[in-house]
């Protein structure tokens, strides 16, 4: 998988995670001003760490003797999903000082369901450009 469809994922899990994350946190009246801080802290966040983690999920999904599909797109799933803890006990630990609380447990399900969302819709826009010969 090349660049571009990395980049394209990655916009594409920042449009989907903050309009699911605005609609499920926010009331309506509230929604496109919490949509646009989302879209500006999320898409920063899937281009840097989310494309540089894909290259490193695969990276270590390619060296695993894997024969079965699914054992492959399983193990993808729980690669991805230690990717997303991992990224956010980083930032956790790096940002907030008091420790652990409701809030931390609560950011690192975000952090699996971001990192899960990429791993899929990575499979989306690769079949998709496949289709239209990108």
């Amino acid at each position: 998988m090349d660049l571009l469809t990395r980049f394209v994922t990655a916009l594409l899990s920042a449009v989907v995670f903050s309009i699911i994350f605005s609609f499920s946190l926010f009331s309506l009246n509230e929604f496109w001003p919490s949509l646009f801080v989302l879209m500006m802290y999320s898409t920063l966040l899937f281009i840097t760490v989310g494309i540089g983690f894909s290259y490193l999920g695969d990276y270590i999904l390619n060296k695993l003797p894997l024969k079965q599909q699914w054992l492959y797109y399983i193990m993808g799933i729980i690669i991805y999903a230690g990717g997303g803890v991992l990224t956010n006990i980083y930032f956790l630990t790096s940002t907030f000082t008091y420790g652990y609380s409701d809030d931390t447990e609560a950011l690192l399900y975000l952090g699996i369901f971001a990192a899960l969302l990429f791993y899929h819709l990575k499979y989306v826009v690769h079949f998709s450009f496949q289709r239209l010969d990108v």
